[in-house]
């Protein structure tokens, strides 16, 4: 069973070839193991649709928290390697599994009400519109920085309830969240924007509980489902998992979709043509080329078999999307 690096997924020679190696794997080895993005800690790459669906409904056989897995020794020298997962930011929907997932899916359901995403949608048609507005008389953009970033950034620091003066750190936040720690400088910039942004947040949300207000922030104290509440952590987790999942993804999805319309000239024309098609054109463009194409990486909690080959208890899987 070989773990030496067969399959280039992280260079920048990577990004510009993504689906082709993508398409190799399925193609050479579609549950293939080799190491991860420090070069060193094996993980099973899965790349076949009916390997994947596998992978991520089994909540039984695959899990995202390594607890439900390792024994105490083996938690000990997994987290000797490096630093732990800061609980204040990472006690979210995405680090739990099964009941303790579904406890903070309903309670997060209960802030995200039908009202209150709905509300958003004339706003957002305002900043955008606004963002459109400045570059209007250049007759280009740049299209990250005009559009794509502060969209989203902003309208999520508005459905929060972050005040505009505020705004700036809030990226600034934002984009140490999305990035992988991978060096000294950048883990020390990570864990100094977390306490920044931790200290925010406890004022804000003690702002929000005496004087509640029409926010996201002010719905998710308030959050209640058979007396339980969001703890303090849990709290801070969801508002940097609406950064990440809310921010990053959207602004890769801009970009990728105004890339892939303009490589293929006659949809675009298609669609402008017809503006009714602008919804299932997004659902297309989602699936064409996707803001995400990994999921978070997975345990194996027993010895089985995927796809033609072993795994082990305590093994690392990552899928990709298909």
């Amino acid at each position: 069973m070989s773990t030496t690096q067969r399959y280039d997924l992280y260079s920048h020679d990577f990004r510009l070839t993504t689906h082709e190696t993508y398409a190799r794997m399925r193609e050479e080895s579609p549950v293939h193991l080799q190491p991860g993005l420090d070069g060193e800690t094996p993980i099973w790459f899965v790349t076949r649709y009916d390997d994947v669906v596998a992978v991520l409904t089994d909540n039984e056989r695959f899990v995202v928290d390594p607890t439900l897995v390792l024994t105490a020794d083996e938690l000990a020298a997994l987290r000797s390697g490096g630093p732990e997962p800061d609980p204040r930011v990472n006690e979210n929907l995405l680090t739990r599994d099964g009941a303790d997932h579904r406890r903070l899916r309903r309670l997060v359901t209960k802030a995200f009400t039908p009202r209150i995403v709905e509300q958003l949608r004339p706003r957002i048609r305002e900043i955008a519109d606004e963002l459109i507005d400045r570059v209007a008389d250049r007759g280009s953009m740049e299209l990250v920085d005009d559009f794509a970033f502060p969209l989203p950034i902003t309208v999520i620091a508005e459905l929060l309830g972050i005040p505009v003066e505020d705004q700036k750190r809030f990226r600034e936040w934002s984009s140490s969240f999305v990035l992988p720690p991978l060096t000294p400088e950048l883990q020390e910039q990570l864990a100094r924007h977390t306490d920044e942004f931790v200290a925010y947040l406890d004022a804000l949300s003690a702002r929000r509980r005496a004087e509640p207000a029409d926010d996201l922030v002010s719905a998710l104290v308030r959050a209640e489902d058979e007396g339980d509440h969001l703890s303090e952590n849990e709290l801070y987790s969801m508002v940097v998992l609406l950064i990440v999942a809310g921010h990053e993804t959207t602004v890769s999805l801009i970009t990728n979709a105004v890339h892939s319309l303009l490589t293929h000239p006659e949809q675009l024309d298609e669609l402008r043509g017809d503006p009714s098609l602008v919804g299932n054109a997004v659902e297309e463009l989602l699936r064409f080329d996707s803001p995400v194409e990994r999921t978070i990486t997975r345990w194996v909690t027993a010895d089985g078999e995927l796809g033609g080959e072993p795994l082990k208890r305590g093994d690392l899987v990552g899928s990709f999307s298909p």
